[in-house]
């Protein structure tokens, strides 16, 4: 019998950048083609980091903590994986918006559930570079039950640019 704890979520989905291992790995890229999130492209351009550029650099190795990509400003911090199932990634959105790719799920921290779900981010007014991106809400929800006021996960339906890979 496994004992649950207050607040315990194990029912509940994981916005984690790794699938746990009761998710089939659904492969985001073939030998010659990855598919990158708009997300990323947009923050990419922020950065002034060419897409090219990063998928050169995401070949030869990952992209982690000290060696993230970064804005001049600090607002966008990029740091990715090239695993064999697909591309994995986390972006910093100003100091309290995280994307996790693949799950698509957005972590925003401060931010209050809203009373009503019309669908669009506008009404959100999250951020400047994710409010011009073709971007919609899949669902929501607290990023902790037990306490609703650190923040909301919104799960997205994130458009994708297809990009040949170059060895």
């Amino acid at each position: 019998m496994i004992r649950r704890i207050k607040g315990d979520r194990r029912d509940r989905p994981v916005a984690a950048v790794t699938p746990g291992p009761d998710r089939r790995p659904v492969r985001r890229f073939e030998e010659d083609r990855i598919e990158l999130p708009i997300i990323l492209v947009a923050a990419l351009e922020e950065t002034g980091t060419g897409v090219d550029r990063f998928l050169e650099r995401l070949q030869r190795e990952s992209i982690w903590q000290a060696e993230s990509i970064r804005s001049a400003d600090g607002e966008i911090d990029i740091q990715a994986h090239l695993a064999p199932e697909g591309l994995r990634c986390v972006v910093r959105i100003g100091k309290d918006k995280w994307y996790h790719h693949p799950l698509d799920a957005l972590h925003a921290f401060g931010l209050e559930m809203p009373a009503t779900d019309d669908g669009g981010l506008a009404i959100l007014e999250l951020d400047p570079l994710l409010n011009a991106l073709p971007l919609k809400i899949r669902y929501m929800r607290t990023l902790n039950d037990a306490k609703p006021g650190l923040g909301t996960c919104l799960y997205l339906i994130v458009p994708r640019i297809s990009f040949a890979l170059r060895y």
